[in-house]
């Protein structure tokens, strides 16, 4: 942990602060999550507190000596994997054997009962393994989120060129064959991936965007943003309480609200929701 980084007691006046202005989902992510030394000891604080917890994590930390304590810590855990094949998920990654760490890990976690997702970004180098890599874990009753690569410099997202260089017109014959095959492909979330694959700007007007409305982002320095794209300080906690900032980013949510919006994502933790509340709130609109 860098000398930098928020403290424990720092992190659990945030958690305490979310809480008390109507936060009941938190999810660790990281980097790796489990870096933290202090994971556990946080991840508790906020159950107790009556919050959701969800951590993702890439397996490599996770072992015989601490699955149990995850199980009775956290109420999900999703694992990132980027290719069915060994060879594909740790070239990704970048370090060799993170594949072997990722599948023990989702089998230790498996067998303790612990709620389950895996997360795939879709990439160049791995969409032509969709089709198996929904199999393998279909058949092992493990749910999956499929994430179309983005590529944000502002939230520290710069990805490699040869993983987002993706050809949008073979992609799309490859999502239509997939689509056929496992009909969750032709979700609203899902059905709109090679769209943004070919232009984005085409997305959106499909929904309101409820980022720094409905959640939030921090750093571990303590800064909080609307969400991992927009990394638009909404200021620091170090410098004011949590109720202030949000009380103050009145003018921001409108800005984000908008459909002239600068930024565009797709991605399986933010769109779906920003979909139902957009329906939902326009259902309540024209009801009033």
């Amino acid at each position: 942990m860098s000398k930098n980084e928020l403290t424990t007691n720092e992190w659990k006046t945030i958690l305490t602060d979310a809480y008390r202005i109507g936060v009941r989902y938190v999810g660790f992510t990281g980097g790796e999550a489990f870096l933290r030394k202090d994971i556990f000891e946080l991840g508790k604080f906020a159950k107790d507190l009556g919050l959701n917890i969800t951590v993702a994590s890439n397996g490599t930390l996770i072992n015989e000596k601490n699955v149990k304590r995850i199980a009775d810590t956290f109420d999900s855990v999703t694992i990132s994997m980027d290719g069915i094949e060994r060879g594909t998920h740790d070239l990704i990654r970048g370090v060799k054997g993170v594949y072997d760490s990722a599948t023990k890990a989702l089998a230790l976690l498996k067998e303790q009962g612990v709620p389950l997702a895996v997360n795939m970004v879709i990439t160049a180098s791995n969409y032509s393994e969709i089709d198996k890599y929904i199999d393998f874990f279909g058949k092992r009753n493990i749910p999956i989120q499929l994430t179309p690569v983005h590529n944000y410099e502002t939230s520290f997202l710069k990805v490699k060129e040869e993983l987002r260089d993706i050809n949008p017109g073979e992609f799309r014959k490859v999502w239509n064959n997939l689509s056929k095959k496992h009909h969750f492909l032709n979700n609203f979330f899902y059905s709109e991936v090679p769209t943004f694959f070919e232009n984005p700007k085409k997305l959106l007007n499909k929904y309101t965007c409820f980022a720094g409305s409905v959640m939030f982002f921090l750093n571990p320095y303590g800064e909080v943003f609307p969400c991992e794209f927009n990394r638009v300080s909404m200021g620091s906690l170090r410098n004011e309480p949590l109720k202030k900032i949000w009380e103050k980013a009145k003018k921001l949510r409108k800005n984000i609200s908008s459909s002239k919006r600068s930024c565009i994502c797709w991605t399986h933790c933010v769109v779906p929701l920003n979909n139902n509340l957009s329906r939902y709130i326009c259902w309540g609109t024209n009801h009033l």
